[in-house]
């Protein structure tokens, strides 16, 4: 595991001003202390890749002597992909935690109902692509279906998340 910290002076953060602008504003002073670890995994010739890191983040802010506004504090990533032949599937996920802070003026000012309430993201994303370039044709197929359990949630809050969604892709080579 990596252990890291930083010490910032004069760290751009958001901050709502008087009425309902945002700005940008100096934090006089700021740590960002943390640790990360990955593991990643390529079995059986590129037949199966898996990865999976972890992220911890302390971010203090030194003159309020509290959490710095608009962070989570732990960080989850993982992604499995399955390769055979002409097929390619694959199942990412996400997770990351409630954030710990926000300014509370955005609640209010607003107003932004049950701005309050924050919850931490889940999503899981799967994916297939089909490569025909293997059977002489210059055509890529791919399907994704985004945030497959329909997982309400903010990044930012008042600003919802994508629910699920489906894409598809056709790639040709000329």
């Amino acid at each position: 595991m990596l252990i890291f910290g930083w010490s910032y002076d004069g760290r751009v953060n958001p901050k709502f001003g008087e009425s309902i602008d945002i700005r940008f504003e100096n934090i006089t002073r700021a740590r960002i202390q943390g640790g990360e670890v990955s593991i990643k995994s390529d079995r059986f010739e590129r037949l199966l890749l898996a990865e999976v890191s972890y992220t911890y983040v302390w971010p203090r802010d030194l003159i309020e002597d509290d959490f710095l506004r608009f962070r989570s504090r732990h960080l989850l990533y993982g992604n499995l992909q399955l390769r055979g032949g002409f097929l390619t599937f694959g199942i990412d996920g996400r997770y990351v935690s409630r954030m710990e802070r926000i300014d509370e003026r955005l609640v209010q000012l607003a107003p932004i109902p049950d701005g309050h309430r924050r919850v931490s993201i889940k999503v899981v994303d799967v994916r297939a692509l089909f490569d025909l370039n293997k059977f002489g044709v210059p055509l890529r197929i791919g399907f994704n279906v985004n945030n497959v359990t329909h997982y309400n949630y903010v990044e930012l809050i008042g600003n919802i998340a994508p629910t699920r969604n489906y894409v598809l892709t056709v790639e040709v080579s000329l």
